[in-house]
């Protein structure tokens, strides 16, 4: 065997070396993805709606000196850092994973007893990120969404609280390996679907005042800016310091009930 034929060899086993290690590696990955989907399967029919997450909030419903400002909705509420909103306290109910149907059954349970003075809602996504799935089923999902948020609202209003409805937050760059089986066109064009509706939803009902996240996180219209994404899914810290600066003087002055 000739010096360059060696090297050859070298090389490709060095490349062949390198595929094993890479594809053991994917397996093993895909196998950790497995089972946490497995266990978040397994953790959702144990408790179907999230009633296990706040127990220690509802147990001390009664216990605020202030009026309550109860932080309502999914993941991108419940990663959301309660801000400090002088005369109120703030409690943050948010849930992961969760949809507008769970949300709505498990209000009750978690707003309800907190006698909020304003609820600031975050919803939907998880609803929509089901739209590339289910093509078929687009207007029917973007419905039910529209539904469940009115039943909220109501809710909310039903217990004399102000509502603030946060616009549902643009999606962030999807990575290649999600594109392969995940588009994300469908749950974009819900996201405007829906967020029309929010805004008429307060043109129509005095108590509600719609905080238009897109104009402090977007940029270009539609996207989250890379400097505020944890995620495609997810905002980082700075970008719940943006929306603190807007949820704050809300709360605050126009939101806040009459003292």
């Amino acid at each position: 065997m000739t010096v360059n034929e060696s090297a050859r060899w070298r090389r490709r086993a060095i490349a062949l070396g390198i595929l094993l290690v890479s594809s053991t590696a994917a397996n093993v990955a895909a196998v950790r993805v497995g089972e946490r989907l497995y266990a978040r399967e397994q953790e959702v029919r144990l408790d179907p709606i999230g009633l296990h997450v706040h127990e220690r909030e509802r147990s001390g419903a009664g216990a605020h000196a202030n009026p309550v400002v109860a932080m309502f909705g999914d993941s991108r509420v419940a990663m959301w850092p309660p801000p400090a909103i002088e005369g109120f306290d703030v409690v943050n109910v948010g849930v992961g994973f969760q949809t507008t149907e769970q949300a709505l059954l498990r209000f009750d349970q978690d707003v309800a007893p907190l006698h909020p003075a304003v609820v600031l809602l975050q919803l939907v996504v998880n609803d929509l990120k089901a739209l590339p799935l289910f093509p078929e089923r687009h207007d029917a999902i973007v419905e039910e969404c529209r539904a469940n948020i009115v039943r909220i609202v109501d809710k909310s209003r039903a217990l004399g609280a102000r509502v603030l409805l946060t616009t549902i937050f643009s999606l962030g760059d999807v990575p290649i390996y999600r594109r392969v089986v995940w588009s994300p066109g469908p749950t974009a064009r819900g996201i405007v679907e829906v967020n029309a509706f929010l805004r008429r939803l307060a043109l129509t009902n005095s108590g509600v005042t719609v905080l238009e996240s897109d104009a402090v996180l977007d940029d270009p219209p539609g996207k989250i800016r890379g400097a505020f994404q944890l995620d495609y899914l997810h905002e980082n810290a700075a970008a719940y310091t943006e929306l603190d600066k807007r949820v704050v003087p809300l709360v605050g002055r126009r939101v806040a009930p009459p003292r």
